[in-house]
């Protein structure tokens, strides 16, 4: 199951086990319903907030990684962008050559 499953839904299922664990244990320490209800929403937003921070600074670089090797490793490109990591400008690679 995990060997085909996307580093996105590998992300999101982390977060969704964090949740169901975290509600778990705020039943378990004896929390009332409503508490446990304001902590679940509470736990479900600032778990749904770092799933999009988490998914912007990782996921989607990596996604656009391996469209750029896929492309390159088919041979629809010659040349490699750089990827922009805070740095002040990307720039490209020189074309790729065989050796030998």
């Amino acid at each position: 199951m995990f060997v085909t499953m996307s580093l996105r839904w590998r992300l999101r299922s982390t977060m969704i086990a964090m949740l169901l664990l975290g509600v778990l244990l705020g039943w378990g320490s004896g929390l009332a319903v409503g508490e446990v209800g304001l902590f679940s929403g509470f736990l479900a937003l600032l778990l749904v907030l770092a799933n999009l921070w988490l998914e912007a600074q990782i996921v989607r670089p990596v996604e656009r990684l391996r469209e750029q090797a896929l492309k390159v490793a088919s041979g629809k490109i010659q040349q490699v962008d750089l990827m922009n990591r805070g740095m002040k400008s990307a720039r490209s690679c020189a074309p790729l050559t065989s050796s030998g």
